[in-house]
């Protein structure tokens, strides 16, 4: 299954909270055709990431696995573990040309509308 997904998050408050926000398509492969699956997939976008005060923005690829429920309904719930894999590093906000690369892992529960 082929689609595209817009996503926004963060934790905290204030100024070190991280967040990150993505556009991407991706593609999910289903090895049962029965009403409750599990699922692996991919796929490449355009992403923001934001860590203490350290962002850095471009593209980036990610994976993912899960179990979707209910996929004969028009409403079905989704539990993931998703990896984002940025082709790019975070720029220190101090004044500094050195770059951190980071790997946010997320895990997912979500509803896919049909």
């Amino acid at each position: 299954m082929f689609n595209g997904r817009f996503r926004a998050g963060g934790i905290g408050s204030g100024e070190r909270k991280p967040g990150f926000v993505n556009l991407d398509a991706n593609a999910r492969y289903y090895p049962s055709d029965a009403d409750t699956s599990s699922f692996f997939g991919g796929g490449f976008g355009l992403t923001y990431l934001t860590v203490d005060g350290d962002s850095g923005s471009g593209f980036g690829a990610h994976i993912e696995g899960g179990v979707e429920l209910l996929r004969s309904s028009a409403l079905s719930p989704t539990l993931s573990l998703r990896a984002d894999l940025p082709f790019y590093s975070l720029k220190h906000s101090k004044h500094s040309s050195r770059g951190e690369y980071m790997v946010p892992i997320s895990l997912n529960f979500g509803f896919a509308f049909r």
